[in-house]
């Protein structure tokens, strides 16, 4: 047990030059990361496709932590795990998010505009509504989207339980879907855009 602990501390960067060498950049146009042997890996905002997994954990009732893990991945199949190994985690995180969302969103209006159905994970969304396996709603169906224990909720109007329920970590570009789903449900691709 002792020699784990050992280990562990080793691959910490406070005794580790080539841990403490890996470093997080986010720029305007994408993020860079230096990894522990120097190698950088570059993600473009524009055409980049983010997943999040965000775990509070509890240890006999009591929070003891929250882990945040951010895997993104490039066009070409390249993919990147960002961890809460990098520090402000909930800000980073985020921001991650929301310039993905920013670069993308004008494009993907335009796609809608043009008849095109958009895939997040196991929801697909249209001009029209919104659909998973089991169906389709229409966005005047739809009462809210809301996020609780991991999920993203669906509801419809006139239902308590949730029409859908999709775990988060499993839904590319949430923020983008998210913004996606509140233009289209107050009136259209253009307002605002």
């Amino acid at each position: 047990m002792g020699a784990y602990f050992i280990w562990l501390a080793l691959k910490t960067p406070d005794l580790s030059s080539k841990q403490a060498a890996r470093r997080l950049h986010l720029f305007e146009h994408g993020l860079a990361e230096v990894g522990k042997n120097g190698e950088v890996s570059v993600f473009r905002w524009d055409s980049t496709t983010a997943t999040q997994e965000i775990t509070e954990r509890y240890a006999n009732g009591l929070y003891v932590g929250t882990t945040y893990v951010y895997t993104l991945y490039r066009e070409d199949g390249t993919r990147l795990k960002v961890t809460d190994f990098y520090a402000q985690p909930e800000h980073w995180g985020p921001a991650v998010q929301q310039e993905i969302t920013r670069a993308q969103l004008p494009g993907l209006l335009t796609a809608l505009e043009q008849g095109r159905t958009l895939a997040y994970g196991s929801l697909t969304v249209s001009l029209g509504g919104v659909a998973t396996a089991k169906g389709s709603l229409t966005w005047s169906e739809i009462e809210k989207i809301d996020m609780a224990q991991g999920m993203l909720l669906l509801c419809k109007s006139g239902k308590k339980l949730p029409w859908a329920r999709v775990q988060i970590k499993k839904v590319p570009n949430l923020f983008l879907f998210l913004a996606l789903a509140d233009r289209l449900r107050h009136g259209g691709p253009r307002q605002d855009a």
